[in-house]
C-alpha cells in the first residue's frame, strides 16, 4: 500500500512541475509576452527533444505568435518539420496525431505560397498519408484546394473530380461548392456548373452567397431576363447592400445598357449639394470604383474629382485614373 502511495505521490508530483509551468507560460501568452512564454517554453522542453507532442505544442506556440510577428513562423515550422522528420525516419507512425497535424499544416503552407513547385510539394506531402489507398475527407478538400490553385488543366481537372466525389457522397460544405462552381465554368463545364447551383439551392435557399453565384452565372451565359428575375429573390434576402449593387451593375453593363447603368449608380450617389459625411465620402469613392470597373469612365472622373476635392490625400487615385 505504501509504495501505491508513494507511486502517486510522485506521479502527481511529476504532472505538477510540468503543469506549473505550463499555466505561466499561457499567462504570458494571454499577456502578449511571448517573449517570456517562449524562455518557460524552452527551459521546460530542454531535454525532450524527439516527442512529437513536445514539438507540436511549440510549433503552435511559435504560430500563434507569429500572428504578431511574421518572424517567428520560420520557429514554428522548424518543429513541425522535426515531426515529419520522425515520422519519414520511423520514430513516429505515419498516422500519429501529431504527424497528421504536422502534415496538414505544411501542406497547407506549402499550398498557400500559389508557387507550384510548392504545390506539387503539398500534393506529395498529403499523398504520403494515404492510409489504404485513401486521404482522410478534409485531405481530399485541402487536396482539391490546391489542384485549383495551380491553374494549369491537368490540375483543374483532378480538383473537379475530388470535389465531385465528395459532392455525390453529401461530404462538400457551401464553400467549397462554389469553388467547384467555379471550377466548372472556367472549364467550359456550363451544363454541370448550373446543375451543381440549381441542385445546391433548395439546401442554401436563403443563403446570398449561394444566389449570388448563380445569378453571375446566369449573366455568364447571357440569361439576362432569368437573372434579373433571380436578382429579386436575392434582394428579398437582405444581401449586402454593395454585393447587390454590384449585381444589379453588372447586369446592365453585360447587357450593354449604359443608360440603365449610368441611372442605377446615378441614384445610388449621395446629394452634392452640402457636407457630406466620412460614410457617405467613402460612398461616393465606391460608386466610382464601380463606374470605372463596368465602363462609365465619364462618370467615375466625375466622382473622382468630386472626392479628392473633399479628401485631398487621395488626389493619387484620380491621378492613377486618368493616366
Amino acid at each position: 500500500m505504501e509504495s501505491l502511495q508513494e507511486t502517486l505521490r510522485d506521479a502527481q508530483l511529476a504532472v505538477d512541475a510540468e503543469f506549473l509551468p505550463l499555466l505561466t507560460a499561457k499567462l504570458y501568452e494571454y499577456r502578449g509576452q511571448f517573449q517570456n512564454a517562449e524562455d518557460v517554453y524552452l527551459s521546460l522542453y530542454a531535454d525532450r527533444s524527439g516527442e512529437v507532442g513536445v514539438d507540436r505544442r511549440l510549433a503552435e506556440f511559435y504560430l500563434l505568435w507569429g500572428r504578431l510577428d511574421a518572424t517567428k513562423t520560420a520557429n514554428a515550422f522548424s518543429y513541425i518539420n522535426r515531426i515529419l522528420r520522425e515520422a519519414y525516419e520511423g520514430r513516429a507512425a505515419m498516422s500519429d496525431p501529431q504527424v497528421v497535424w504536422a502534415r496538414d499544416r505544411a501542406a497547407r503552407h506549402l499550398g498557400s505560397t500559389r508557387d507550384y513547385r510548392q504545390s506539387v510539394k503539398a500534393q506529395l506531402l498529403l499523398l504520403s498519408g494515404e492510409e489504404d489507398g485513401k486521404l482522410t475527407v478534409a485531405h481530399r478538400v485541402l487536396l482539391g484546394e490546391i489542384l485549383t490553385s495551380m491553374r494549369d488543366p491537368k490540375s483543374q481537372l483532378k480538383a473537379i473530380r475530388i470535389f465531385e466525389d465528395l459532392n455525390q457522397q453529401g461530404q462538400l460544405q457551401k464553400k467549397h461548392i462554389l469553388l467547384l462552381a467555379q471550377l466548372l465554368n472556367r472549364t467550359g463545364d456550363s451544363k454541370g456548373c448550373e446543375s451543381l447551383l440549381t441542385d445546391a439551392l433548395p439546401t442554401y435557399r436563403n443563403d446570398p452567397e449561394l444566389w449570388s453565384a448563380y445569378i453571375n452565372f446566369l449573366i455568364d451565359r447571357g440569361e439576362y431576363g432569368k437573372a434579373s428575375s433571380r436578382l429579386n429573390r436575392y434582394e428579398e434576402l437582405k444581401p449586402d447592400k454593395m454585393a447587390y449593387i454590384n449585381l444589379r451593375a453588372r447586369l446592365a453593363s453585360e447587357k450593354g445598357d449604359k443608360d440603365q447603368l449610368r441611372s442605377l449608380l446615378k441614384s445610388l450617389t449621395p446629394p452634392s449639394k452640402g457636407g457630406l459625411d466620412a460614410k457617405q465620402l467613402q460612398q461616393v469613392y465606391g460608386i466610382a470604383q464601380l463606374a470605372a470597373r463596368y465602363k462609365d469612365f465619364e462618370l467615375a472622373e466625375q466622382l473622382l474629382r468630386f472626392y479628392a476635392k473633399r479628401i485631398p490625400a487621395s488626389i493619387g487615385a484620380l491621378a492613377n485614373f486618368l493616366a
